[in-house]
């Protein structure tokens, strides 16, 4: 618990490119990530880059199609299922706030981890005070509309404990974006703010987790 207090904080992007760097990867939720498929420096594309192999996994079977007649290995999770691999990274790049019931979400996922394979998971934090403070100015969190969860660190530890996940690592992640408007500037500030006196401000978070021996 302490080490979640005290973790330092890392880039999301690049960090995660870094990890999968020669590895054999399963990126999930490939399609719907921070950036458009169609944009500049879309997270799967880089991953493409510096990987060993690459597959991806996603619900939006139009984006699929589109995406393998450009050379992507991107499938459907029950078309995922279906192939005999394992893989020494899977990440989860924002992804579990989304599903209804992430426990099931992870055991299924879990299962193609080779031995020794490692999860990357990384999600909103529900107590980050840019949250808090965006309901002041805005009178909602301006989190996705999409998510059907919320997570802290400790709430994410008792859901490993319960599927037999073992957590590794933890990070604290900076901002995905930067300041569009002068609300936003003074919302970012604030937040820094209360973040330079308790780490547990960050509204965002990985975990590196394995199967539990």
């Amino acid at each position: 618990m302490s080490e979640i207090r005290s973790a330092k904080r890392i880039e999301k992007f690049s960090s995660i490119v870094e990890f999968c760097k020669g590895k054999n990867v399963l990126d999930v939720g490939c399609v719907g990530q921070d950036r458009s498929f169609e944009s500049e420096g879309w997270l799967h594309g880089e991953l493409q880059k510096v990987s060993k192999s690459l597959v991806g996994a996603d619900i939006n079977q139009e984006a699929i199609t589109q995406l393998n007649q450009k050379g992507y290995s991107i499938f459907l999770p029950e078309d995922l299922a279906e192939k005999v691999e394992r893989y020494d990274v899977i990440v989860m790049g924002d992804v579990i706030e989304h599903v209804n019931d992430p426990g099931s979400f992870l055991e299924f996922y879990a299962q193609f981890l080779a031995e020794d394979g490692e999860m990357i998971i990384c999600t909103p934090n529900v107590f980050g005070i840019r949250y808090i403070i965006q309901v002041l100015f805005y009178g909602k969190p301006g989190t996705n509309e999409e998510h059907t969860l919320g997570f802290d660190p400790y709430v994410m530890l008792e859901l490993f404990s319960r599927i037999k996940l073992e957590p590794t690592k933890f990070y604290w992640l900076s901002e995905y974006k930067s300041a569009a408007n002068w609300k936003q500037r003074i919302i970012l500030g604030l937040s820094a703010l209360f973040i330079a006196m308790r780490k547990y401000f960050n509204s965002n978070f990985m975990f590196i987790v394995v199967k539990s021996k």
